[in-house]
């Protein structure tokens, strides 16, 4: 498993994996994928078997003054915390550890960069791997017609940045 920082030429295979696992309507524009990555692809990672996208994360720092990139939680009492946009695994490979993996890197990667806290939106049914990996349901709420769930995580002192799969 090779863990690397997304760019612009992964947006595709981002968006097939994206596409393979959400309904149409929590789809991200092609735009909005290209403003995270070029606002701040520091916490933006994929996950790679044999040289294939399997999986990703998109994660920025959330800043009550950025411009609201798809209806994301902004944390305005906080200022050293990062937004988790999305982590999605291909339907092929799922349950073998990659999201956690991912997770685990995104930790590591927040916490050396000073962060305190992650924070995001659990949709399509993932709120048990989020409460798995830490995360606490802070609300609940509609997002693009689904039902949300704000979570947040304190980041662990001793976050490890394994990628070994289970």
């Amino acid at each position: 498993m090779k863990i690397g920082a997304v760019d612009h030429s992964h947006l595709e295979s981002i968006r097939h994996i994206e596409h393979g696992n959400y309904p149409k309507h929590l789809h991200d524009t092609n735009s909005v994928l290209n403003t995270i990555v070029s606002y701040n692809n520091d916490f933006c990672f994929i996950a790679q078997e044999n040289a294939i996208i399997v999986g990703y994360l998109i994660a920025y720092p959330s800043d009550s003054q950025r411009e609201d990139f798809h209806l994301g939680y902004i944390k305005t009492d906080v200022i050293d915390c990062i937004y988790v946009h999305d982590l999605c695994i291909c339907t092929s490979v799922k349950n073998r550890g990659i999201g956690t993996i991912l997770f685990n890197h995104l930790q590591t990667t927040a916490k050396s960069a000073g962060f305190q806290k992650i924070i995001g939106i659990s949709v399509n049914d993932s709120i048990e791997f989020w409460r798995k990996n830490g995360f606490i349901r802070v609300s609940s709420h509609n997002y693009n017609g689904a039902i949300g769930h704000k979570i947040e995580h304190t980041i662990s002192f001793t976050c490890t940045n394994s990628t070994s799969l289970k």
